[in-house]
């Protein structure tokens, strides 16, 4: 998680993402094989400011973890520009139970497309937390697994889709969508 550790187009997630931050456009960050199977402890919230991929390698290989002190979350979109935001095949979990987020938006641009596909959140306060978004966003084949709440969104003004998700107990809400206008269809 050291932002210093890193060289060129390699190094931890943290300096990765400050790299991926410092380069206008859309950019891609990928798990290597080194990763695999290696929980990388996030210490405070790594903050993402421009269009980004997160490319995991899969849940059981692409592991991020808050420590036992962080209770803020691991990824934090924040970003400055509008732009495609996506984070596939990773595992966010937490080093103290229903302790902090996995990914949340609380604060960037009016019309991003965010995609969060085949990820896994385990014991986080807050597996997805949304908070005033006006994007599109889409979140397929994700397991939320002893999360406080699995996907929260507030005042949402755009969409959201959640399509093949499998929350597995969630302690006080599987999914929080607070909005003015709420459209809810499920295919059973």
């Amino acid at each position: 998680d050291n932002p210093a550790s890193g060289s060129g187009l390699t190094g931890s997630i943290r300096y990765c993402i400050d790299q991926a931050n410092a380069n206008t456009g859309l950019d891609t960050v990928k798990f290597g094989a080194v990763t695999d199977n290696l929980p990388i402890i996030i210490d405070s919230t790594i903050r993402v400011y421009e269009g980004l991929a997160i490319i995991g390698r899969g849940t059981n290989l692409s592991i991020l973890k808050a420590s036992a002190t962080n209770n803020s979350g691991i990824i934090d979109l924040y970003n400055t520009n509008q732009g495609d935001f996506t984070i596939k095949n990773v595992k966010f979990e937490n080093a103290l139970a229903n302790n902090s987020f996995g990914f949340v938006q609380d604060a960037g641009t009016d019309f991003d497309n965010i995609l969060v596909e085949n990820c896994q959140f385990d014991t986080l306060d807050f597996g997805i937390f949304l908070d005033f978004s006006k994007n599109f966003v889409i979140i397929k084949n994700c397991i939320f697994n002893g999360c406080n709440v699995g996907i929260a969104e507030q005042n949402v003004a755009k969409s959201i889709d959640v399509y093949n998700c499998k929350f597995d107990g969630s302690l006080l809400a599987a999914m929080y969508i607070q909005g003015k206008n709420n459209e809810v269809n499920v295919d059973i």
